[in-house]
């Protein structure tokens, strides 16, 4: 009833069986694909935690690996190798680490072998380490003291002078004005 009409088929414009076979079987020039500079290639290895920068946790993080912070964390982060603060991460609360790495902002409790300052970095808080760096253009505020621990007699607690008051005891050594030597006369 209905037949579909079949169109004349033109042998010049059709490749013949033997061009195409030989165009199957001909290696293809690899083309290169165009490379996209809008996205920023992660900071580290696949096996590391990454927190994005739109991601804001409340709570502990805790990993093997490490852990690359862009994002917001109010809590604890711990990682039994490097944290990695980046410029846009922000962390209120307590990071414990082998080695921090500090280029965004860090409230509270730092605690790690190794702790680096960058420039672009902030640290506010008490920071218990056995090797600090910072950056000439890096900002610590704080308390910092030994990360082995020891006595805490050891550790020098700063003079609060307004509550002081008057000394109890000062030596008479101090107090005696001491006496211009002369010469012997012979």
């Amino acid at each position: 009833m209905f037949k579909r009409k079949e169109l004349p088929v033109k042998t010049s414009d059709t490749p013949s069986l033997a061009a195409m076979a030989s165009a199957a079987s001909a290696p293809q020039a690899l083309t290169k694909e165009p490379e996209n500079n809008n996205v920023a290639p992660l900071p580290g290895p696949a096996d590391a935690t990454t927190i994005p920068a739109n991601c804001v946790i409340i709570g502990e993080i805790s990993a093997s690996g490490d852990i690359h912070v862009n994002g917001t964390v109010e809590g604890k982060v711990r990682s039994d190798q490097t944290i990695f603060l980046l410029s846009q991460g922000k962390v209120s609360g307590e990071v414990n680490a082998d080695k921090i790495v500090v280029n965004g902002v860090l409230t509270g409790l730092c605690s790690g072998r190794e702790v680096e300052i960058n420039a672009s970095g902030l640290l506010d808080g008490t920071l218990e380490c056995d090797t600090l760096s910072i950056n000439k253009k890096g900002r610590f505020y704080g308390i910092s003291r030994p990360l082995s621990g020891g006595d805490e007699s050891d550790i020098k607690k700063p003079v609060d002078t307004l509550s002081t008051g008057s000394l109890t005891h000062i030596p008479e050594s101090f107090l005696k004005p001491k006496e211009p030597s002369t010469a012997q006369e012979s």
